[in-house]
């Protein structure tokens, strides 16, 4: 529920973190039961995961409403000791991240041999490497310099728009490609787009949108398209052992399937909203009963002068 905790973390207090790491669960197994009903392969969670998770804590942003009291200035902004945690945090997600694509392969695979999950984990790398040297490109043709920011959120980008695609697609050049180039673009909007959604004063999700979301949209589309120009299968020989990897509906053809990875969007969507709706009115019951103790992230965040005010 990392991905639904990060637009709201800060403006919630624990009893809400609570509920929403108890409920989110539930609706996320219920999103990835349809997904499984109905052969919609999301190899890395790009749409199940991340697509559900971004969004519904962009719908929670929505329902909770903006706050004065946590608007950016510049006693607001991240000290570098926090951006650094950030960017720790970062590299062992990076880390991790191409070996739960892998092993979440498995459940495709009807117990293919290692070598094709091992297959699978090195074109992750790729893409995660390719993202990491397009947010490094994309910073270092706006800014002349590394922004730890761009680093920290977006590093992760292009993996996670390659990673619905990592069973469909085995070949590397296409990894480094859709990882490289998504992650320059969620670099190069990644800044600018958090400035204007807190142009009003009111700090809103922003990095989530450019972090979750709009990688999951592209994981969407290139697994549908991917889908739609395959086979339905592989014939791979591993050790002198043919063996076949199926990543549709056998009585589909590659259309329906590319379809079908296209309504994927459609019900991780729908399950989000329901959740968030569910989520965002308890939350501000909660809010009308007592704002101060739920809502006040400032009990938490040392703002300085701020803080002394309301004090």
């Amino acid at each position: 529920m990392f991905c639904a905790l990060t637009p709201i973390l800060g403006r919630i207090g624990f009893l809400e973190v609570f509920f929403l790491s108890w409920i989110g669960p539930f609706f996320y197994e219920i999103n990835s039961s349809i997904f499984n009903k109905f052969f919609i392969v999301d190899n890395g969670f790009g749409m199940r995961g991340f697509l559900f998770g971004g969004m519904l804590g962009l719908w929670l942003t929505f329902l909770m409403g903006k706050r004065p009291e946590t608007k950016e200035g510049g006693r607001f902004m991240s000290h570098y000791h926090i951006s650094a945690m950030c960017l720790i945090g970062g590299v062992i997600i990076c880390l991790a991240y191409p070996s739960l694509v892998s092993t979440g392969m498995q459940l495709y695979s009807n117990g293919l041999s290692p070598t094709i999950a091992a297959t699978v984990q090195i074109n992750m790398w790729l893409a995660v490497a390719g993202s990491i040297v397009g947010v490094f490109t994309a910073n270092s043709l706006t800014y002349r310099k590394i922004n730890v920011h761009d680093v920290i959120f977006v590093s992760l980008a292009g993996a996670i728009a390659f990673s619905s695609s990592s069973v469909i697609n085995f070949n590397p050049g296409a990894a480094i490609a859709i990882g490289s180039s998504i992650g320059f673009i969620c670099a190069l909007i990644h800044t600018p787009f958090k400035r204007w959604m807190n142009d009003g004063g009111v700090r809103e999700s922003n990095s989530v949108i450019v972090q979750f979301i709009i990688p999951s949209c592209f994981a969407v589309i290139f697994s549908s398209i991917l889908q739609a120009v395959n086979q339905g299968s592989y014939n791979i020989t591993v050790n002198s052992i043919n063996q076949v990897l199926i990543n549709q509906d056998t009585s589909r053809n590659p259309s329906q399937q590319a379809g079908w990875q296209l309504m994927g969007f459609v019900f991780s969507l729908g399950s989000s909203l329901i959740c968030a709706l569910l989520l965002g009115c308890f939350f501000r019951a909660l809010q009308r009963h007592r704002p101060y103790w739920y809502f006040n992230d400032l009990r938490w965040f040392d703002y300085g002068e701020e803080k002394r005010q309301k004090q």
